[in-house]
């Protein structure tokens, strides 16, 4: 049965949300603000479930109304407790200006994007009913509705636009004072129509590059069409390497094309170097003109960060030093049974798409990474230093320049709401304002954690995978909000906090049972750096996409392994812990899916069911071609005479 589910207090209360959405319009755009005198803000669902009608009515009753403090809008589906008519225009009739103009703004979700509210109401309604609803599909919404005798449909749009709604993440319609009083969104083939399921599409033929052949000049074009990030010269190295007799060899005994890569072995090489590019530099090699008479300074250095700071924190063999340069964290020893470690993590561009989902993300992402070290830590606390601009100056025209008024916001909101729904406390942080900050805002952001120093009798910073070992993908479901937007270099997502809090609960009882021993966090890169990761870690590993649960219909292969959806991680575990870990994954909620196998191949084979998509060697995915730089050295200043500068 459809429904849709209107949900708002009741005039006599005030409604916060709505007073918050006044304050940001009055930060961004104050004269709008002024032409707004009344406002109210409706949550929506729209529902269809394997339900008979009595059973319908019962259940939305009983999860999506509290008639103390609610009216609730059902068309004629529900006797409402809201006036006369039982519906918008119950409250339209309470607004303080009659007669009025009124205005409303509706917004959804995206295809694909995380709902956290819809999931959790369906939840909701199951254990209402006390059966499962395989079937039931829902979603969320809200309807922001305003009264103005001066507002203007160019007004609404911009409120949407820059208040009320993330155009990458949702859409939004606007909705006319004649619109709202009738009933027509409540009828069933108008819900039936609002939640049109997202038809499958058969997968793709896998696309084959002959990198060889294309142009240097048309190279980059290629990679930008397909958000790679691969430049014209690393495409050309690639397009040396597939020629190579082993390569063609490997490639022959798969079925897959000679003298191509296939779009989805691009795709894996492109999310693994682009996770190392950052560390490129670190790790180039140095030819020093001018080496230090001394020696201290040898006239090549093949790997700059190996030969410095690593060999350096290798010579100093402290007891207590657990782990530094393996691990996604720190780890130092806290006591003779636990052990300290933390994360840092910087926010940037995303900042002036979305601040509040961007800082929550991150700092779910920060947990994540220390539940993914070695056996899994507990994250304990939290801290934070976010750079804004004076919130005094005016907003720059650059694109998705915002005001810092909204930046601050923003991200104060996403760390209320990681926070808090977390359970894990942000016990000091610091705020640092400049003019530089303006088009490029930061937030750094810590996260220690806490973990025993041994579990089921191993060291529990150490991971371990072998061969035969289930590759399990656990959490939330793999969609397409974390795949970058055409034009967008960043994506933006939304946090699930429930999910994440159930992953925590259940990745931290899975280690103390002894049923995994590794795990990698699902962040940058996507599935495929974090099946690269751990199959290092065994010498192989085999990856079956078409066993990935998926948020929406019709994804490819390559954006399955791309996607760097939240709330999700993968663990390795033998296969005789399959039926432990299935069952306390049923007793968390948590979804869990074994999505292939590692092995001792050297390679990461990319299967759909039974087809094979792609072959790369695992060497050549961790092996970015790194730069080399000229150096050289320069005499040194001579010393300062202290007497002779007034030091004395």
């Amino acid at each position: 049965m459809f429904a849709r589910v209107e949900v708002t207090l009741r005039p006599q209360f005030s409604d916060p949300m709505a007073q918050e959405l006044l304050r940001r319009v009055e930060l961004v755009h104050p004269a709008i603000r002024k032409r707004i005198r009344w406002a109210r803000c409706l949550n929506i669902h729209w529902l269809d479930l394997p339900t008979l009608r009595e059973e319908t009515i019962s259940s939305i009753s009983e999860v999506y109304w509290e008639p103390v403090l609610q009216w609730l809008f059902t068309g004629n589906l529900i006797p409402s407790a809201a006036g006369k008519q039982g519906g918008v225009p119950d409250l339209m009739e309470r607004a303080p200006n009659r007669p009025g103009v009124f205005w409303a703004i509706e917004k959804r979700f995206r295809t694909g994007v995380t709902d956290p509210l819809s999931k959790t109401s369906l939840e909701a309604l199951e254990m209402s009913l006390g059966r499962r609803l395989e079937d039931a599909r829902s979603s969320s919404g809200s309807l922001l509705l305003l009264e103005g005798q001066e507002l203007t449909e160019e007004d609404l749009a911009q409120i949407a636009r820059d208040v009320f709604c993330n155009e990458i993440l949702e859409t939004w319609t606007l909705v006319p004072e004649a619109e709202l009083k009738k009933n027509d969104r409540f009828h069933q083939e108008r819900v039936k129509r609002d939640l049109t399921r997202a038809t499958p599409r058969v997968h793709d033929k896998p696309i084959s590059y002959d990198l060889k052949s294309i142009p240097n000049s048309e190279l980059e074009a290629l990679s930008a069409r397909n958000h790679w990030g691969l430049s014209a010269v690393e495409l050309k190295s690639l397009a040396d390497e597939v020629l190579r007799p082993e390569v063609v060899a490997t490639r022959g005994r798969q079925g897959l094309p000679q003298g191509a890569w296939t779009g989805v072995e691009l795709e894996l090489l492109a999310q693994n170097w682009k996770a190392l590019r950052g560390m490129t530099c670190f790790h180039a090699a140095i030819d020093y003109a001018d080496a230090s008479p001394q020696g201290l300074i040898p006239a090549v250095i093949s790997d700059l960060f190996n030969e410095t700071v690593e060999s350096t924190t290798a010579q100093l063999q402290k007891p207590w030093l657990l782990s530094l340069l393996d691990e996604p964290a720190g780890v130092v020893a806290f006591d003779d049974e636990d052990a300290l470690c933390i994360t840092v993590s910087t926010v940037h561009a995303a900042l002036l798409l979305e601040p509040s989902g961007a800082v929550a993300t991150a700092l779910n992402s920060n947990h994540r990474n220390v539940l993914a070290l070695g056996r899994g830590a507990k994250p304990i606390l939290n801290t934070d230093v976010l750079c804004f601009a004076p919130l005094d100056r005016v907003a720059g025209a650059e694109p998705f320049s915002i005001h810092p008024r909204r930046v601050l916001d923003g991200m104060r909101r996403g760390l209320q709401q990681a926070v808090n729904q977390s359970g894990v406390p942000l016990v000091n942080g610091a705020m640092s304002v400049d003019d530089r900050y303006a088009q490029q805002p930061l937030a750094f952001l810590g996260t220690a954690g806490l973990l025993p120093r041994m579990v089921a009798g191993r060291p529990a910073h150490l991971r371990e995978v072998k061969a035969g070992d289930l590759i399990w993908l656990v959490g939330g479901r793999t969609g397409k909000d974390g795949l970058p937007s055409i034009g967008q270099s960043v994506a933006v997502q939304l946090a699930d906090p429930t999910t994440q809090k159930r992953l925590a609960d259940f990745l931290l009882e899975a280690r103390d049972m002894g049923l995994y021993t590794a795990i990698s966090n699902v962040s940058e890169g996507g599935l495929a750096r974090s099946v690269t990761e751990l199959a290092q870690l065994s010498g192989g590993a085999r990856l079956d996409v078409s066993l990935v649960k998926l948020k929406s219909h019709g994804m490819r292969p390559n954006e399955s392994l791309a996607s760097e959806s939240q709330e999700r991680v993968v663990l390795a575990a033998a296969r005789d812990r399959k039926d432990l870990l299935l069952a306390l994954a049923q007793r968390r909620g948590v979804e869990i899916c074994a999505v292939g196998e590692f092995d001792q191949s050297g390679y990461l084979e990319v299967l759909l069911a039974q087809e094979c998509l792609g072959i790369v060697k695992l060497d050549l995915l961790n092996d970015l071609p790194r730069p080399r730089y000229q150096a050289r050295g320069f005499s040194r200043p001579e010393a300062l005479d202290r007497s002779e500068k007034g030091f004395a």
